[in-house]
């Protein structure tokens, strides 16, 4: 078993032009977020939480709107979130670069790629303490319940971590190449 990399996020280029496109979604400190339709991604944890902080917006790219999630939700109750749909990965990138940090509130993941691509430009992740994630981002994610949304981020953001620098060097996909190769070298030999 391999791991997942980020070296990818490296090759795209940064779409600054969203700021000056979009300047709403720069005047006030915001956290981000990739979602899905897939209950395991646990989106309606930031909706609940975007009510407790309405200094505070939300923003969720990916294929998801509030209507998806329930009758029950109106989007005035919903002021501070905005479903962004499908970005450019340079959207992404930027968004990522500039949030106050990237929210990824999963019950279940398989590795989880969008929190590694956050710490490679230097954002501070929130992650769910569920599945593998905490096996996967150590001492340098801040770490959430996803079942209680009782969570103050600025007292979650206060908490200590540990830089990401040795999460991306372990999880690189150079080294895990090398595994591969070193794997498939030692069967040709044994033949």
């Amino acid at each position: 078993v391999i791991g997942n990399g980020w070296e990818h996020f490296q090759r795209v280029e940064e779409d600054k032009t969203l700021k000056e496109r979009k300047p709403n979604l720069f005047e006030k400190p915001y956290f981000f977020s990739l979602g899905s339709l897939a209950p395991n991604k646990n989106i309606e944890w930031i909706l609940e939480v975007a009510k407790r902080h309405p200094q505070y917006n939300f923003y969720i790219a990916g294929k998801s709107s509030l209507k998806a999630y329930g009758t029950n939700y109106r989007g005035y109750d919903f002021p501070n979130v905005q479903f962004l749909g499908y970005i450019s990965d340079g959207e992404i990138k930027y968004l990522m670069r500039c949030c106050k940090a990237f929210i990824f509130p999963s019950f279940f993941e398989g590795f989880g790629i969008p929190p590694l691509e956050a710490l490679s430009v230097g954002a501070k992740i929130i992650v769910a303490k569920s599945s593998c994630l905490p096996e996967i981002f150590g001492d340098s994610a801040y770490y959430i319940n996803p079942y209680k949304t009782n969570v103050y981020l600025d007292n979650v953001l206060n908490r200590p971590r540990q830089s990401g620098e040795v999460i991306l060097q372990k999880y690189c996909f150079s080294k895990f190449a090398k595994i591969v190769l070193n794997s498939l070298e030692d069967m040709v030999e044994k033949g």
